[in-house]
């Protein structure tokens, strides 16, 4: 998967029934994606973005190539979009150090890629489920040409020797279950299981980052809703 901010839960429900995690971070950068930003509850309306301000760059940049703008300024901006659950939700305290630990970590680097997979690490970590990750722009790892996109799994996924590949249930059309019976690899997906908690005074939104889930969950709680989640075969 490509790494995301602070993503929804389903991401790392995903990293949770994995052996291995695959930071892919080698397609060209999108604008405006959950790559730099992601959703929080808002006081006074359902949602607002909390977002990484990144340097300028041509189109044609990789993810990896992103740098971020002043990871301080990004910092308190982050910071200020939070401070609503303060006094409302209940694990406001520990959630804030949680944050403001990723960016201690990140204060020697200016990579977008280090400060996502830092937040994600982080997260893992305090939701307590493992993360072994490989980052696909400093693995070494020699790829053939792709040929569409579903290519790019089947040909990382042969690489690093893997007898399944786990992908959201929403991207299956992106595979061809031939192609990965071929090489001997197990297609299987990720079916969410849709869940709610309470977020009272807030209204409760469904897949903000999972900075809201934290907020108002437990790490037991949380581990307990990706529990629920379920694996379905190609």
């Amino acid at each position: 998967m490509q790494p995301y901010f602070f993503p929804y839960l389903g991401y790392f429900a995903l990293i949770s029934y994995t052996d291995q995690w695959v930071v892919f971070d080698v397609s060209q950068y999108t604008p405006k994606t959950w790559i730099n930003r992601n959703r929080v509850s808002n006081a006074h309306k359902d949602w607002s973005y909390i977002s990484i301000p990144i340097e300028k760059s041509s189109q044609s940049k990789t993810i990896h190539e992103i740098k971020v703008k002043c990871p301080i300024s990004a910092r308190k901006g982050i910071i200020s979009k939070i401070l609503h659950y303060k006094n409302k939700a209940p694990h406001f305290a520990q959630v804030l150090s949680l944050i403001e630990g990723v960016f201690q970590e990140f204060n020697t680097s200016s990579s977008l890629v280090d400060l996502n997979n830092i937040s994600i690490k982080h997260t893992c970590e305090y939701i307590g489920i493992s993360y072994e990750e490989t980052i696909i722009s400093q693995s070494g790892l020699v790829l053939p040409k792709i040929n569409h996109p579903g290519s790019w799994a089947l040909e990382i996924a042969t690489a690093l020797g893997a007898s399944h590949y786990l992908n959201p249930v929403a991207g299956k059309s992106l595979f061809k279950d031939a192609e990965f019976k071929q090489r001997g690899i197990q297609l299987e997906f990720l079916e969410k299981h849709r869940y709610s908690y309470d977020t009272y005074p807030f209204k409760f939104v469904e897949d903000l980052s999972v900075i809201d889930v934290m907020m108002w969950n437990s790490a037991e709680e949380i581990r307990s809703i990706i529990n629920n989640f379920s694996i379905i075969s190609s």
